[in-house]
């Protein structure tokens, strides 16, 4: 069957949905930068970037309106290029670094390395156990039950924890001693004990696979550390690039604007850690080779990037509605798809075997990573997105107070958060109704320039 041929309206209509798709990038990087940011240098650095980013692109889209024919090396193409390079230095604090994300690091680096032995629950008890007489320092008069996620009173958590030199073994505790020591060392005891006020160590049985072999090949020494959190970087230095190759140049630099600017991905967070970029890169990156028909491999990627992180999985969503689509339109798949759902099936077994197996705990590695994340999604962090978030957002003080300590404090917060949002359940709807039809909007586009047939 021949690929339909399509007006020129229809394409004037595509083109205009690409390049709003394209500012609304840079608009979200903006206002979540807008939300998350503080009076530091650095974020007005990002703002300024996400708005000079903005305005280089709808100048663009402005001149080919005009019908205009702008040269590769063209002022506007070069200074969207400088703009997205300094996004990037912007989102690495201008690269005015220590090389090491300290806390980060404690919990990726020995959560997987130690993984059998710690699971998703002992990271902190087992670390306090680890120095010294075992006692808590004298400063940590509260930390996190890792299975509830909530802090206590340290005597608490640590009279219920069990006992962490029987789970290890001579060898393997004695490791675990030195590395904790070395951290501790290195991070002061200020820091060490901010760590053990955490959410503790949280990727997928599929992530620890892959950091698992990683983390004990390397010392936990700064040098080796070092080494290792510079893989992140690496991976985006490829993604960004990839992006151009599939998408162009100016896309790459949107991208690269819209991560860079983003306040709730800046340094702070992950900058300078421990294949905190994976998901990212594997998920850009999938969307790149379907771009250049290889949809095995972006099907493969995708369903890494969707074991190792959950949330991906979203992107399953937009080409499964536009298979469905298709098969409304043809009454059957497209071969494209058929590869695509096959490289993403045969990724998924093998991750899950694998991910069994290296976790060391067995197939029962799965059932606590689930209770895990019941754990995690029963609060609001500080650098969440989406649209629950945003609605629960309120600069309103809690009417009952702060509460006598930061432990009551953030309950307090947290209750009023979801109070705000069950308020908001009316613009709630409305936006995942809005979502679902712009899905359904797109996917049936989508099934009509489908490129087989």
């Amino acid at each position: 069957m021949l690929r339909p041929r399509m007006s020129e309206p229809s394409r004037r209509r595509i083109r205009v949905l690409a390049r709003t798709a394209r500012v609304g990038s840079i608009a979200s990087a903006l206002l979540s930068t807008l939300l998350a940011s503080n009076a530091g240098a650095t974020s007005k650095a990002r703002i300024g970037l996400a708005v000079a980013g903005l305005a280089l692109v709808a100048i663009g889209w402005w001149r080919r309106r005009q019908g205009a024919v702008e040269a590769r090396g063209s002022g506007r193409r070069l200074l969207l290029g400088a703009v997205a390079v300094a996004a990037f230095a912007a989102n690495y604090n201008l690269f005015v670094w220590t090389g090491l994300h300290r806390h980060e690091l404690y919990h990726y680096y020995l959560g997987s390395k130690y993984f059998p032995e710690l699971g998703y629950f002992d990271l902190y008890t087992c670390s306090i156990q680890a120095v010294g007489d075992g006692t808590a320092p004298a400063g940590l008069l509260e930390m996190t039950d890792l299975r509830s996620k909530q802090r206590r009173p340290t005597a608490e958590v640590l009279a219920a924890a069990p006992d962490c030199a029987t789970k290890f073994g001579a060898l393997r505790w004695e490791a675990f001693r030195s590395d904790v020591g070395r951290f501790r060392s290195f991070m002061g005891d200020e820091v060490w004990t901010n760590v053990l006020r955490d959410h503790g160590y949280n990727p997928s049985p599929v992530w620890t696979a892959i950091g698992r072999p990683l983390a004990s090949a390397v010392p936990a020494t700064p040098a080796g550390l070092w080494l290792l959190a510079r893989i992140d970087l690496a991976l985006l230095l490829v993604l960004f690039a990839a992006i151009g190759r599939g998408f162009g140049f100016e896309a790459a630099c949107i991208a690269a604007i819209a991560w860079g600017s983003c306040g709730h991905t800046r340094y702070q967070w992950t900058g300078d850690a421990f294949l905190r970029q994976l998901w990212l890169a594997a998920s850009l990156g999938a969307l790149v080779l379907l771009r250049r028909g290889r949809p095995a491999t972006a099907g493969a990627l995708l369903a890494l990037a969707t074991l190792e992180r959950v949330f991906p999985g979203a992107f399953f969503i937009g080409y499964g509605l536009r298979e469905v689509c298709v098969w409304i339109r043809r009454r059957e798949p497209t071969r494209e798809f058929r590869r695509f759902a096959g490289g993403a099936l045969a990724t998924t077994v093998v991750a899950i075997v694998l991910a069994t197996t290296v976790a060391g705990r067995g197939v029962a590695v799965w059932t606590e990573f689930a209770e895990n994340t019941r754990g995690m999604l029963s609060f609001t962090p500080r650098n969440a997105l989406g649209l629950d978030y945003a609605l629960s957002f309120t600069r309103v003080p809690p009417p009952e107070g702060l509460g006598e300590n930061e432990t009551e404090r953030a309950e307090i917060v947290q209750d009023y958060r979801r109070r705000t949002l069950a308020a908001r359940a009316a613009w709630r709807w409305l936006g995942l109704g809005v979502l679902c039809i712009g899905l359904a909007i797109a996917a049936w586009r989508g099934a009509g320039r489908s490129r087989d047939g």
